[in-house]
């Protein structure tokens, strides 16, 4: 897969991190479609600027220290190549090596203590194949004469260090006589000059005769996942010695950075445990065979989804139950829902929704309510709202009762209606034992207000949570705890100290936690998209009834 010239998403991360500054400064790129060679079949990438290494350079060198690369000098590969180098082929030769070889005790060449009348000292380095067990290598630097170098080498994902192949010399060449053929290397020199400077410099080099080279032409990705755990493989076409780097964002985040946490690889695998959540996802693959560079990069949205609310090994539960089937509903946690991909239970009362009103609010049309229960996965699960929403069932004689029941499942029997919601969270015993007759789960309301504030502040009390031993008893008195109303309000004794409360108590003590809502204003909607959200990052699925009966009354 070539670059994305018109994905907005890639191209911020692309060029945040600046993977092929030397096509960005060429010019080259678009022309290229994305690719380039350099000359020679080397990379010239500059980690550092002039430090006073005095009695301990060697010391320095071996510390494990960060570094500025904002100040590097632009000599070899351009402005950012100080800021990117060690990003763009796979390891940072101070953070990854444990070597510092960039930090600087003479001033900010770009700050104005810089003397200008001083030539700054940097080195260079070229690595060029002799043989399949042999590169030469070899440095340069502004102080030509006087500079005593040594050579550094590391092969990619050995899991091993830098190990040291010359110590200091004034020779400026040096022919390396054990490479393995098809390895890929970080090769690094160190450059002292007869001021005591320090510069360090390195090479990402693939040692591959050229002609086994098979040409890169593209990359893509396949992603799965297990749980919250994230498996990314980078699938290239073609390619002899190809390096690969993985940035990933949840959707409106940031990327994760490319550096000494996150570098190159010589492997296209890579697993993350991640929080669960809709990502986007990047791989960077460059070629390096013979020092050569091209890049591409390949870029996918994935949602990492919460366990399956079904699989008896998850913890815990919240169903969202939306009661009265609302327009609002429809136009606002219809979309919400989706774009989290999880699923809601949409009571609904057949005879206000041929009217097309309640209480004032407009209803959902019929359409409506197939979209939501026939469309693409996840599809709402319909229930059971009554026939009319009478203001109390428990005042109905058994003919009247038994209407409401029965109607109301009758006029929904093609979406497969299976559960009932009390109106006005109106039940006894009584009206439990008929809705039994008809359906396999019934909600009621909750909690009175008072009782309600006297449960929730403070703990999550058991007491709103639905356990295996409740529902197999009560499956037809399901507690819900109830966050908005027709108006679309938070209810007052509802904020994010509570359910965070209940939610943590779901999960900690396998419970099904059920949550009612009506209509939705911009304040209660975003109230609600934090509750789903904290799902997510907890990790406690997000299921319908039948999850519940299945994980919980089975």
């Amino acid at each position: 897969m070539k670059l994305f010239m018109g994905n907005k998403a890639f191209w911020r991360v692309f060029l945040s991190t600046c993977l092929i500054f030397s096509l960005l400064l060429t010019g080259s790129a678009a022309a290229a479609g994305g690719e380039k060679v350099t000359s020679e079949g080397t990379l010239y990438f500059t980690e550092g600027e002039a430090q006073d290494a005095g009695d301990d350079i060697d010391k320095e060198i071996d510390e494990d220290t960060d570094k500025d690369t904002d100040k590097d000098t632009d000599k070899d590969t351009g402005k950012d190549a100080g800021d990117n180098s060690g990003k763009d082929t796979g390891s940072d030769a101070a953070d990854n090596s444990g070597r510092d070889t960039g930090k600087s005790t003479g001033g900010d060449t770009d700050g104005d203590d810089y003397n200008l009348t001083q030539t700054p000292f940097n080195v260079s380095l070229g690595v060029h194949r002799v043989s399949s067990t042999s590169l030469q290598l070899t440095a340069s630097s502004s102080h030509a004469g006087d500079t005593l170098y040594r050579f550094d080498v590391r092969e990619m994902d050995s899991g091993g260090g830098y190990t040291k192949i010359r110590d200091y010399s004034t020779d400026h060449r040096f022919t390396w006589e054990n490479a393995r053929e098809g390895a890929i290397y970080e090769i690094v020199v160190h450059g002292i000059s007869a001021q005591g400077v320090y510069h360090g410099n390195y090479v990402v080099f693939g040692n591959s005769s050229p002609s086994s080279y098979v040409p890169f032409k593209g990359v893509s990705m396949q992603v799965a996942s297990q749980k919250n755990t994230l498996r990314a493989t980078a699938v290239p076409q073609g390619g002899t010695n190809v390096i690969y780097a993985l940035q990933y964002r949840k959707v409106g985040g940031q990327y994760s950075p490319l550096d000494s946490s996150n570098p190159y690889q010589a492997s296209p695998e890579f697993v993350r445990e991640l929080p669960y959540g809709q990502y986007e996802i990047v791989i960077h693959a460059i070629e390096m065979a013979g020092g050569a560079m091209i890049y591409y990069g390949a870029y996918t949205p994935f949602n990492l989804t919460l366990p399956d609310p079904s699989d008896p090994s998850s913890r815990g539960l919240v169903t969202f139950v939306l009661d009265d089937g609302t327009l609002n509903q429809y136009q606002r946690l219809y979309p919400l829902f989706q774009s989290k991909g999880i699923p809601a239970v949409w009571s609904i009362p057949p005879a206000l929704i041929d009217s097309g009103s309640f209480q004032g609010y407009p209803l959902a049309s019929w359409s409506q309510i197939d979209h939501a229960a026939q469309n693409s996965a996840p599809r709402w699960e319909i229930n059971s709202h009554s026939h009319t929403h009478p203001m109390e069932l428990i005042y109905l004689d058994d003919a009247q009762l038994n209407y409401q029941l029965a109607e109301s499942k009758n006029r929904l029997a093609k979406y497969g209606v299976y559960s009932f919601t009390y109106p006005y969270y109106s039940v006894d015993d009584r009206v439990a034992q008929r809705a039994s007759q008809h359906y396999s789960a019934a909600y009621a309301g909750g909690l009175s207000s008072n009782n309600l504030v006297n449960e929730m502040y403070g703990a999550g009390n058991l007491n709103n949570i639905n356990y295996a031993s409740y529902v197999k008893a009560n499956r037809h008195k399901l507690k819900r705890v109830t966050l908005t109303n027709m108006s679309g309000n938070l209810l007052w004794d509802v904020s994010e100290k509570n359910w965070k409360a209940l939610i943590d108590t779901a999960l900690q003590n396998n419970g099904w936690l059920v949550f009612c809502v009506h209509n939705v204003n911009d304040t209660s909607q975003a109230e609600l998209t934090r509750i789903i959200d904290y799902c997510f990052n907890v990790g406690i699925p997000i299921g319908v009834t039948r999850d519940g009966l299945n994980r919980f009354a089975s």
